[in-house]
């Protein structure tokens, strides 16, 4: 199995199915910091970490691609299971976007 599948299928027991943000039936398992960001920073390993992914419905899903979607969805992975983002290369994706 490809690490993408093996780690979506991790995120999603992980979060039940469901959404984190609404806790309705998760329809994708999204990537916190866009494949875009990292690409040339990161390996596929780091993309595809767990931290980096999360369930969403459809409608949220759509609402996390702004900057404060994502600095949202940052806090409840945060709060939620205690991840944080300090270790490169997410830290300069997060850096700009803290509050």
């Amino acid at each position: 199995m490809a690490l993408e599948q093996e780690t979506a299928l991790q995120v999603r027991q992980r979060d039940n199915g469901r959404c984190v943000v609404c806790g309705k039936f998760a329809h994708d398992v999204h990537e916190v910091v866009p494949r875009s960001h990292l690409s040339g920073k990161a390996n596929e390993a780091t993309l595809f970490d767990v931290r980096n992914r999360c369930c969403l419905c459809r409608a949220c899903h759509g609402q996390v691609h702004t900057v404060w979607g994502r600095v949202m969805l940052l806090g409840l992975l945060r709060l939620r299971y205690g991840y944080t983002y300090r270790d490169a290369p997410f830290e300069s994706y997060f850096e700009v976007r803290s509050l």
